[in-house]
């Protein structure tokens, strides 16, 4: 079965990230979301495609990789 992750999922993950308060494999980090594990997992080892899907030029990221 596959995790569905839209940009709102994404994004959630994203704000923890970039927090730098958490190592994103420490559990606490999802706690800072709603979301579940399934779906944090499936952000961690599809991140890079997820970041490419859901990045917007937009959103004022200059240097953010």
């Amino acid at each position: 079965m596959s995790v569905n992750i839209d940009k709102e999922k994404f994004d959630k993950f994203e704000a923890v990230r970039k927090s730098g308060k958490y190592n994103m494999y420490d559990k606490t980090a999802r706690y800072e979301t709603d979301l579940t594990e399934k779906e944090w997992l499936t952000i961690m080892k599809d991140y890079g495609k997820l970041k490419d899907a859901w990045s917007t030029n937009d959103n004022n990221n200059n240097g953010d990789k």
